[in-house]
């Protein structure tokens, strides 16, 4: 998402009832789909109640992007814009030749929802609006699943797999490679406006403690 929001060359129309709808988006794209409290096997993409209003939560937001269509064009032909939406046309492709077609199309449709509404945030919020959300959402998420490691082991600790010989932190996500992208995206926020403003409030100081523990505990691979 943030590829496309930070491409803010021109004036923003803003609007008090899409903003709300917007910040509302983000709050529960950002921590309400990534909580998890189940356990599924390996390989298990059945249908249940989580990735259900996960997907319903995606078609909503995919609308809504839509019928701002023409507001949001000028983002999707940037640069980035571009990059990211052959990235969605090639996800939603590969549902033809994937193992778990129907699956893989809806994570593709996640996709498409996702670069609609970072499309429309670059409009209807600005930066500083922008940055306070994602900052504040990341930093209560990461945290939380940090507290929960010393309060909640046995929810919180991914236990070693075949090929792994540690236990991992997950926090309140899905596994411990999500809960450290997490991590890692709450860090470079925080370097990030540390960099930007010579300034290291309690805020950027958290951000940049609390995230780059969280990533080192999550021994992610992508973070």
């Amino acid at each position: 998402m943030s590829a496309v929001y930070f491409e803010a060359t021109y004036e923003r129309h803003i609007d008090p009832n899409t903003r709300l709808i917007l910040s509302l988006i983000l709050i529960i794209a950002t921590v309400g789909l990534s909580l998890s409290f189940r356990e599924r096997d390996l390989g298990d993409t059945s249908l249940d109640l989580q990735n259900g209003l996960k997907l319903v939560f995606w078609f909503g937001s995919l609308g809504f992007a839509l019928l701002h269509i023409r507001t949001i064009i000028s983002a999707l032909r940037s640069p980035s814009g571009i990059a990211l939406s052959i990235l969605t046309l090639l996800a939603l492709a590969s549902a033809t030749w994937s193992e778990k077609p129907l699956y893989t199309l809806a994570c593709a449709i996640g996709f498409a929802a996702y670069l609609g509404v970072a499309a429309l945030c670059l409009h209807k919020l600005t930066e500083a609006e922008f940055y306070k959300i994602m900052q504040s959402l990341l930093l209560a998420f990461v945290g939380l699943g940090l507290i929960g490691a010393l309060i909640f082991p046995d929810l919180t600790w991914q236990p070693p797999s075949v090929e792994e010989t540690q236990f991992r932190l997950q926090g309140f996500a899905a596994n411990s490679n999500n809960f450290g992208r997490m991590a890692a995206l709450l860090t470079l926020i925080g370097l990030g406006t540390f960099l930007r403003n010579r300034t290291m409030t309690i805020s950027i100081c958290l951000s940049i403690s609390v995230g780059l523990v969280s990533l080192i505990l999550s021994g992610s691979r992508t973070g």
